[in-house]
């Protein structure tokens, strides 16, 4: 089986600016570098989707030395190809801009080959790093990156660019993002709309402060609207989430106080946060963007290009205790959702029986969980969250027995 691999979130290379959002979220959200709580397994119920078990198929080497961490989420195209930022040798100490340097590499299935897509230099700037990636269904590769003008003042703010790579990870087009209504914007994270628009969350600078926001932003890297995603309402046992869609809302709104109003103004800034630091984000091969809030009552939110919510439902854990750590396509018309026991998220993980970590198949249609699969005696392959071939065909990376090379296993249920 693969070697255990250490996960750690992506740093952001304005420092600052995620001190300002870890304040704002406070304990509400939930950051992907947190640890996995290993503790030992008791009885709990099984989930209502029939269970299957996971046993490793195939193990693919990789002429590359494994890595020494895996230092963001896991993303991964229809094809299988497996997409992450990986280093072998650097320090997980080093400074934002030393992680936000790396290259993000695909692992091919076909060609058991690594393709590099290396932060490109852009004329007329210095400094340029990569705060983002993304990849659509069939597998094109984007990055969202920052980068100063290189005859621009020290203490000026960095602009932000969209990048489009060709397959073979040389730099294909890039466009600069434009600003909100309100003011200039710091991107954080992005997804690519099939059209070519974005969806972007980060922070706009409003009145002289920092606003957390979620919006599209057009090819031309234009605003279009601002998305309105509400925050997840907290976890409660024994109580569902109602569904909601762009038409309930409407029907909800009212007249309210001014407290109320002052209410849903923080209760809007600290779901922009909560994009920014707790969620999965997917570029799907129908046209929108899944977007999965992985705190309190965890929801897939399906967004159109134009910003519209088209639909949105509420995801359970397949067993208690467990929290939403990856979520990506298996297939045309199926999402996976991973979730494992993570330290000061999982709601009494110290305690809590049950599988540690499984894996939810989802339809976005409708929210349906049509399978739950498990690994049967191999946990630290969930040390890093896998992708998926097929609805059935899950993959992990690792390290070959001998710690000499990068592995994939795939694992297929029986």
């Amino acid at each position: 089986m693969a070697g255990k691999i250490r996960r750690h979130g992506l740093a952001h290379s304005l420092a600052w600016l995620m001190t300002l959002l870890t304040l704002t979220a406070g304990t509400a959200g939930m950051g992907r570098s947190q640890g996995v709580d290993k503790s030992p397994p008791a009885s709990s119920p099984l989930p209502a989707a029939e269970m299957h078990d996971l046993y490793p198929a195939e193990s693919i080497p990789f002429p590359v030395a494994p890595p020494g961490a895996v230092l963001t989420e896991t993303k991964c195209d229809l094809k299988g190809n497996i997409y992450l930022v990986q280093s072998t040798s650097l320090p997980l100490s080093s400074p934002p801009t030393g992680l936000s340097g790396i290259p993000v590499s695909r692992l091919s299935m076909d060609s058991k080959s690594v393709v590099a897509y290396a932060v490109p230099s852009l004329d007329g700037y210095r400094g340029v790093v990569r705060s983002d990636f993304d990849v659509s269904a069939d597998g094109r590769v984007y990055s969202l990156l920052e980068g100063l003008d290189a005859s621009a003042a020290k203490d000026q703010a960095p602009s932000a660019f969209i990048a489009k790579y060709k397959d073979d990870g040389t730099l294909d087009t890039y466009f600069k993002l434009g600003n909100a209504p309100e003011g200039r914007i710091y991107p954080h994270r992005f997804a690519m709309f099939r059209g070519g628009n974005a969806l972007i969350t980060g922070t706009v600078v409003t009145e002289g402060r920092l606003r957390p926001f979620t919006a599209v932003l057009d090819p031309a890297g234009s605003f279009v609207t601002y998305v309105k995603v509400q925050p997840p309402a907290p976890k409660a046992e024994g109580r569902a989430a109602p569904a909601r869609s762009a038409e309930g809302e409407a029907s909800r709104a009212g007249s309210t106080s001014e407290a109320g109003s002052q209410e849903a103004e923080h209760s809007e800034a600290d779901a922009a946060v909560i994009l920014s630091s707790s969620s999965f984000i997917v570029s799907a091969s129908d046209g929108n963007v899944y977007l999965l809030q992985g705190v309190g009552e965890a929801r897939v939110h399906v967004i159109s290009p134009a910003g519209e919510i088209v639909r949105d439902f509420e995801v359970s854990p397949p067993a208690p205790g467990l929290t939403a750590t990856n979520m990506g396509m298996a297939g045309d018309d199926r999402v996976f959702i991973s979730f494992g026991r993570v330290l000061g998220a999982s709601a009494g993980s110290a305690n809590n029986g049950g599988p540690h970590d499984l894996i939810s198949l989802i339809s976005p249609q409708t929210g349906e969980v049509s399978a739950v699969y498990r690994l049967t005696g191999e946990e630290d392959a969930f040390e890093v969250p896998g992708c998926a071939a097929s609805s059935y065909n899950f993959l992990f990376v690792g390290a070959t027995p001998d710690q000499k090379h990068l592995q994939v296993t795939r694992f297929l249920p029986r």
